[in-house]
């Protein structure tokens, strides 16, 4: 069986480790100067497709399939498996890899600028993974307006898709480590595995005037965000523990688009 957690998340903890966020094409662009510094998002919704585990001959298993959609804001996503059916064979496991939708939802505001409800954006670039970034925007396309200033509306959630790796078709992103665990973990029948992870949320959304982001992009004025490259995960299994981290000099994570 498996459980879905979701501990209240410690953004301020997170972020003195972390430092601001890097972000993607869009910063080169605007988000350089104090006076167009980029915003935290108030919403981020993600979904959880997938966690998977690697064994000592590169087999790729399912941990579980939690469909799982958590605010970014509010908690970080973490899930939970016990073992018990043997529905991952007993052995010694390498690595971990965690699937995400390339598809997200973002509501926030940047200097008066607010997300627009309904708003639907697409971004492509030839980005493969994080250390390419920013790489080159290779596609923008607003499907429905993004921005408004009224004053009369609140903002809204955005629903933004980030189309990177030269705007491949699986519409996924997946987190695992560059280098496998220095040593393995042990899954046993009735192992209880559990896995958190967390990301750095601030200074990703932004508001983009005509040709920031490139020339003619966008077209009109829209709120753009990053996805959050910063981040953190721990992977336990009965009483093993690994963690891992996508920034400082021992960084060994990666996002992959």
């Amino acid at each position: 069986m498996f459980t879905v957690n979701s501990p209240a998340k410690s953004s301020a903890n997170f972020q003195r480790r972390f430092g601001p966020a890097a972000v993607l094409a869009v910063a080169l662009c605007f988000f350089c100067s104090d006076a167009l510094a980029a915003a935290t998002p108030h919403h981020f919704v993600i979904t959880v497709l997938k966690v998977e585990l690697k064994n000592n001959t590169g087999e790729w298993i399912t941990v579980i399939e939690p469909d799982l959609r958590v605010d970014l804001v509010e908690k970080d996503p973490s899930v939970s498996y016990l073992n018990n059916a043997g529905r991952i064979p007993s052995g010694n496991y390498i690595n971990f890899r965690i699937t995400i939708s390339e598809s997200v939802k973002v509501t926030g505001t940047d200097h008066g600028n607010k997300t627009r409800a309904g708003g639907e954006l697409e971004i492509g670039g030839n980005a493969r993974h994080t250390n390419e970034l920013p790489g080159k925007i290779t596609a923008f396309k607003e499907l429905a307006p993004t921005w408004t200033e009224a004053a009369e509306e609140v903002e809204g959630p955005v629903r933004i898709h980030f189309n990177f790796d030269d705007q491949d078709a699986d519409q996924i992103m997946e987190i695992t480590r560059k280098r496998d665990f220095p040593e393995p973990i042990e899954v046993k029948k009735n192992s209880f595995i559990y896995v958190w992870f967390a990301f750095n949320l601030e200074g990703i959304l932004s508001f983009a005037e005509y040709g920031m982001l490139g020339p003619g992009i966008p077209e009109t004025a829209a709120m753009v965000s990053a996805f959050p490259s910063k981040i953190e995960v721990l992977l336990s299994v009965d009483k093993q523990e690994f963690s891992s981290s996508s920034v400082g000099a021992m960084a060994d994570l990666i996002l992959s688009f």
